[in-house]
């Protein structure tokens, strides 16, 4: 999947000579103060780059994507640059049409609500409608509500996202995301925890077939995924999270004497296990990452 973004940004850079880079920035020191506008000025193939900031908007919806063929991304990720629906309004609207070439990428996503009789109450972060089909990469969505589909609704429509995150969503049908009629989205590298729904707390399909791959779904409310889906592999889909507790080689919960012996037994190798800092081999530095968390995982 990186491979196949990389492509896609090439294709912006070869097929669009005259292509523009504007530059969004909420204390003013850029071409736009707020991402709409930016949006509203691009045409396609054009870069749209947000500084670090809190974005947040006036209409509907925070930022409606308009069916251009831009690459939106962040200038330092996620973590530093947040979409703000503030409560009252959806984050971020598709619905003419976009591709692939639609690209999203490093944003937080946060506070969106979606509201009133259907299909007003679809999409609190997000809503993909009319064939639209964007690309979202390294995006976080969080604490956004709608009836359906409280981090993302989809209603024939495909997105693609890879290394995104739903947490803290909330929603009647699909907390974390819901899938209407003809969507068929692929998640890669994507996590799904902490989402609340009555039907679909992590995700919600109906009359659709998603295609999860190396996907974690866990730890939602009231289950993990109400719907038919597509297993790609590497998938885990449990109520309750595993433990992120890498030194802890056998799995058994507490970092001991058992991963200590695993570390001296694998001494040396490669493609083992026991690399705990995924190096490439089994040496000394992992040793001392044993060492440095034992007892019990938390």
């Amino acid at each position: 999947m990186h491979t196949f973004r990389a492509v896609l940004i090439s294709i912006f850079i070869t097929s669009t000579a005259f292509a523009t880079t504007w530059t969004v920035d909420d204390e003013g020191k850029a071409d736009f103060d707020n991402i709409q506008a930016a949006v509203d000025a691009a045409s396609n193939g054009d870069e749209i780059i947000v500084m670090p900031g809190t974005y947040t908007g006036t209409g509907d919806e925070v930022v409606d994507m308009l069916g251009k063929a831009v690459w939106l991304h962040s200038s330092d990720g996620s973590e530093v640059t947040i979409i703000d629906g503030e409560g009252v309004r959806r984050v971020f609207f598709c619905s003419s049409g976009e591709t692939n070439m639609t690209i999203i990428e490093g944003m937080t996503i946060l506070g969106g609500l979606a509201s009133g009789d259907y299909p007003n109450s679809t999409g609190g972060g997000m809503r993909n409608q009319n064939n639209s089909n964007p690309t979202m990469t390294n995006c976080i969505f969080t604490n956004n509500n709608a009836s359906y589909g409280g981090g993302m609704y989809n209603n024939n429509s495909s997105p693609m996202l890879t290394n995104c995150t739903f947490t803290d969503n909330t929603g009647e049908f699909g907390g974390g995301m819901r899938n209407a009629s003809g969507s068929n989205p692929m998640l890669t590298n994507c996590t799904f925890t902490g989402n609340t729904a009555d039907y679909g707390g992590g995700m919600y399909s109906s009359i659709s077939n998603p295609t999860l791959i190396n996907t974690l779904v866990c730890g939602n409310t009231l289950d993990q995924i109400n719907g038919d889906y597509t297993d790609g592999g590497g998938n885990t889909i449990a109520d309750v999270c595993p433990i992120d507790c890498p030194s802890d080689i056998n799995g058994d919960g507490y970092v001991n004497v058992s991963d200590l012996l695993t570390i001296i037994d694998q001494w040396g190798l490669t493609n083992s296990q026991a690399d705990v800092n995924q190096d490439g081999i089994v040496d000394v530095s992992d040793l001392l990452i044993v060492i440095s968390n034992w007892g019990e995982c938390e």
